[in-house]
């Protein structure tokens, strides 16, 4: 699948899962599941990019330090029932 075929499919998937987010109809189809690519990362290797995506908005400034815990533990909670 080629970058931008791969990358307008991801950005449909959001769409839908923000209106899915809001209409319980949508919620029900489940629509974004079936547009999204299929992610071929290890649960490890997306646990990383997440704890670095995390620590990347602290530092410029994106979120809080409370903001910055918070989303730590829950991705420390992740990381223990793995």
């Amino acid at each position: 699948m080629t970058t931008v075929i791969r990358k307008g499919r991801c950005q449909l998937a959001t769409w839908l899962e923000r209106r899915e987010a809001r209409y319980v109809v949508l919620r029900v189809i489940c629509l974004s599941s079936l547009i999204a690519p299929a992610d071929k990362r290890t649960p490890e290797e997306r646990l990383t990019e997440s704890l670095t995506e995390v620590r990347t908005r602290y530092v410029d400034g994106r979120l809080t330090e409370r903001e910055f815990e918070e989303e730590l533990s829950r991705l420390l909670e992740v990381e223990q029932k793995m």
